[in-house]
């Protein structure tokens, strides 16, 4: 009405629908690309600086399994270690078919210390699309638990045989930045399966972001996605650059989920700190009554963890 009272002769479809001033706070307040980061480096040389800070701090509370960041550590790298013996290294693609549990950690940053980028599987999803993930990434060989069902050669992460000559030292770096940190795959549901190669450079940068945004990732930080969904990257890599635990029970701080995992979580499972949906439509009904018992929890619409990346 301001636009059409200043100028009448104007067109209808001309006139602007926002002031200067709110299209400044839309264009520039609410959409600062921003972020004061010093030097990009990789996801795992992020954890080693959290180790370093806390070494005692839990970083796993996870299947009655607990870790401070040091035991983790000293896990992560016998991994590294031995995947490197192998000729894991950038450039190579190390599987991960895990489920959620304390070694699902250790593979994963055990992956990235040796330089090669992981592909996380599902255990739980069919031997046909495993199978197809695999020869397209180019695996030479997947971390696993129990008994394997894919056909690549597997190292068992439960075996303590696998593992227990390696070195428990930080291995030197080896991956850069502009190295691939992890490939995610997508549902397939439109068609093939894609891989998208995520660098460490980017995930570095969007880690940044996450840890500023939701400060409960320095707390407790529930999983309970899949790996292979991409929207877990926050709960895994993020919690443990934040200096925070993974955990699966307990009032965690830190949730992040679709709005179809909300209909089922259970209410004592609700963050204190930051409730992070994305993947799916979220409508008001959906995240209403939550909000209704739960007024100081930050309930967050996010989309694109991959392709932001």
């Amino acid at each position: 009405l301001t636009a059409a009272l200043a100028d009448p002769d104007q067109s209808v479809a001309d006139l602007p629908l926002l002031s200067d001033a709110e299209r400044e706070l839309v264009l520039t307040d609410w959409n600062s690309a921003e972020l004061s980061i010093s030097d990009t480096t990789t996801v795992h040389a992020r954890f080693e600086e959290q180790v370093r800070r806390t070494p005692d701090a839990p970083a796993v509370d996870f299947g009655g399994v607990r870790l401070t960041y040091a035991e983790l550590n000293v896990r992560a790298n016998r991994v590294a270690h031995r995947l490197r013996e192998l000729g894991a290294g950038p450039g190579t693609v190390v599987g991960v078919c895990v489920p959620n549990s304390a070694d699902l950690l250790t593979g994963v940053l055990g992956v990235l210390k040796s330089g090669a980028a992981y592909v996380p599987l599902d255990p739980a999803n069919p031997a046909p699309r495993q199978a197809l993930i695999l020869a397209d990434a180019g695996v030479p060989f997947v971390l696993v638990t129990g008994e394997s069902t894919v056909d690549t050669k597997s190292l068992a992460l439960d075996d303590p045989a696998e593992w227990s000559a390696a070195a428990t030292e930080d291995p030197e770096p080896a991956a850069g930045p502009d190295d691939v940190a992890y490939v995610i795959y997508t549902s397939g549901s439109t068609g093939r399966p894609k891989g998208v190669e995520v660098e460490h450079r980017a995930v570095d940068m969007y880690l940044a972001w996450a840890r500023e945004a939701y400060p409960g990732l320095a707390g407790r930080a529930l999983l309970h996605t899949s790996a292979s969904f991409d929207l877990t990257v926050t709960t895994l890599l993020g919690t443990l650059t934040a200096g925070g635990a993974v955990v699966d029970g307990g009032r965690p701080t830190f949730v992040k989920a679709t709005p179809t995992h909300l209909a089922v979580l259970a209410d004592e499972l609700f963050p204190t700190g930051e409730l992070v949906l994305g993947g799916e439509a979220l409508t008001a009904e959906t995240v209403q009554p939550w909000r209704e018992r739960h007024p100081g929890t930050l309930v967050v619409n996010e989309y694109g963890p991959t392709e932001a990346t």
